[in-house]
């Protein structure tokens, strides 16, 4: 529905079954990052037991799947949406539903106290300069990422407050810097734009929410799209339900924009930090069908990089996120913590 050529598409974009260096580079990263989260849920649900218990069950169970993967150079294809799709079916078979609800919804009610502060220092600037303070902010909040070793081990050390975050991010121009371009195409009219959000916290609050809000400012029909089940850290559905009627009471544009219907949250139908977009739940499909979006907002490593950073859609595309993985940024020809802003009139 949003692909400009539908057998052309591939949603991964990196091939690490063929490259032997990366193939080892990839099965530890997720082989350390389960036990990582693993050890983060141990911390986090003290009180539970039989959680834990469950949460140990997964990590062993994925960690022997990617130890079978590794013991045999031919098996494939695979690629990081596969693997992490291996990632939640242990989890789900261990009985563990969403290994980091207790974080994100302390990270949701933090970001929420400074949502007034941010939207207010928006509201102050010249429309000029607005664009590209909403950009910086969803750069800052994308910082709050547990998928990521690098950006894990700034949230745990205290070091990924967003206006500290912000304000040390890599000045322009950007690795991928097509922020000019799409300015011009913000600043024509916008009738209907899909978001597909990322993460909880300070990334769907203090930055998703702004640009949406501007996007309804300026008279679009905005629709923010979460994942229906949990992956890692990222915002879903029910949560971002939750978010979005806690932020309206702060906020009179919000407020306005969901009472009117000009602000709508459907589900993608997804239940990973990627996305293929062949495999669009039937809500979001039908929504679309109604209500044909003219931009689409790929947001965040996972479902603008790690996935689909090649697909061509049949309509406007900003793929935008900060780089927090060495091989995905070295991919890119970049370093960890790039920025990019990708933008990609219809193909």
């Amino acid at each position: 529905m949003l692909l400009a050529d539908r057998s052309a598409y591939a949603p991964g974009t990196l091939d690490i079954c063929g490259d032997p260096s990366l193939r080892r580079y990839w099965l530890d990263l997720f082989r350390h990052h389960m036990a990582s989260a693993s050890a983060l849920v141990a911390r986090e649900h003290a009180d539970d037991p039989a959680f834990v218990e469950g949460m140990q069950r997964a990590t062993e169970a994925f960690i022997a799947h990617v130890d079978t993967i590794a013991a045999d150079a031919t098996t494939g294809p695979f690629d990081t949406l596969t693997l992490c799709d291996a990632r939640e079916r242990a989890l789900r078979a261990a009985g563990v539903d969403d290994p980091f609800r207790r974080v994100k919804a302390r990270e949701n009610a933090a970001a929420l106290a400074l949502l007034p502060a941010v939207l207010a220092e928006i509201d102050a600037l010249h429309e000029a300069q607005r664009l590209e303070a909403l950009v910086l902010g969803i750069f800052a909040g994308n910082v709050f990422d547990l998928g990521s070793h690098a950006t894990a081990a700034l949230w745990a050390d205290g070091d990924a407050e967003f206006a500290v975050v912000r304000s040390r991010l890599a000045p322009r121009p950007w690795l991928v810097d097509d922020l000019d371009r799409f300015r011009k195409r913000f600043d024509a009219p916008i009738h209907r734009a899909l978001l597909f959000v990322d993460n909880a916290g300070s990334d769907i609050v203090l930055g998703m929410l702004p640009f949406a809000r501007e996007c309804l400012r300026r008279g679009a029909r905005v629709v923010l799209s979460a994942n229906r089940t949990p992956a890692l850290n990222d915002v879903t559905h029910d949560e971002l339900v939750a978010l979005v009627e806690e932020a309206a009471q702060r906020d009179e544009a919000l407020r306005a924009a969901v009472s009117s219907g000009q602000l709508a949250i459907v589900t993608s139908g997804n239940g990973l930090p990627l996305i293929d977009l062949r495999t669009l739940g039937p809500e979001l499909r039908a929504e679309i069908e109604r209500h044909p979006p003219d931009l689409v907002v790929l947001e965040g490593m996972g479902r603008a990089v790690e996935s689909n950073w090649n697909a061509r859609l049949r309509v406007d595309a900003l793929k935008i996120a900060m780089l927090k993985d060495v091989s995905v940024a070295r991919h890119l020809g970049g370093s960890l913590y790039d920025l990019v802003c990708r933008f990609e009139p219809a193909g």
